[in-house]
């Protein structure tokens, strides 16, 4: 972790380290001349006797950057650049390409959030939704089991007399009713609760008040509706 912080910092002050490379490379060649010259080489083959002793001047260079470069950052790097030169030379491609990218991004963040507050997100008001939990019971008809099986209201009933496992317990079913007189009256997803399903949340009414335990008495309870 350290080397790989190490050569992050380097990555960053690479354009000092090239010019202090090329700075020390130039310095060896001329070194490498001095001694050359001193050995009884003539003057003109000192350079080619030593660019012979120095080796490769590019691969002694790769060498060196190997050492506190990421050659990964370098390629990314290279790819954005020739990427955003190929842009450049052809505009029309490129306002195409944004456009695709800006309405494929924008549907599928618009599609995410429908999804996430729909299947993800808990209910408005949701009291402690960590803890909240919604209980299947499975039926088996000719053979073949239903886990999607919500049970009767008796169910529900023997559940809450029985069961000491859920600190609280509510009885819930959805279906959709015609709600409205005559002409006005329109199809609306609607549910029947009983008392305890409000105390599962924070929210509280407008207007008016839930109904209570009392009038969700057995075997019919008071003809309440909460809007």
């Amino acid at each position: 972790m350290r080397e790989f912080l190490s050569r992050l910092v380097d990555w960053f002050r690479r354009d000092r380290l090239e010019r202090e490379l090329a700075e020390e490379m130039r310095f060896h060649r001329e070194l490498a001349e001095r001694d050359a010259v001193a050995q009884g080489v003539a003057t003109d083959d000192a350079p080619s006797v030593a660019r012979r002793r120095f080796g490769n001047p590019t691969a002694v260079a790769e060498e060196a950057r190997d050492r506190w470069s990421l050659p990964r950052l370098d390629q990314l790097q290279q790819d954005v650049r020739y990427a955003i030169r190929g842009l450049r030379r052809a505009p029309g491609f490129t306002a195409t390409a944004v456009i695709t990218l800006a309405l494929g991004i924008g549907a599928n963040v618009a599609m995410f959030g429908v999804v996430d507050r729909l299947m993800f997100r808990p209910y408005a008001y949701l009291r402690d939704p960590g803890t909240v939990h919604r209980v299947y019971l499975r039926a088996t008809y000719r053979g073949k089991e239903d886990w999607g099986y919500g049970g009767e209201f008796a169910r529900y009933l023997d559940m809450r007399k029985f069961t000491t496992s859920f600190s609280h317990l509510a009885g819930f079913a959805r279906q959709t009713l015609a709600v409205g007189t005559g002409d006005a009256s329109r199809e609306r997803r609607v549910a029947t609760v009983s008392a305890s399903f409000f105390e599962f949340f924070d929210g509280r009414p407008a207007l008016g008040r839930y109904f209570v335990a009392s009038e969700d008495a057995t075997p019919r309870g008071a003809e309440v509706s909460v809007l």
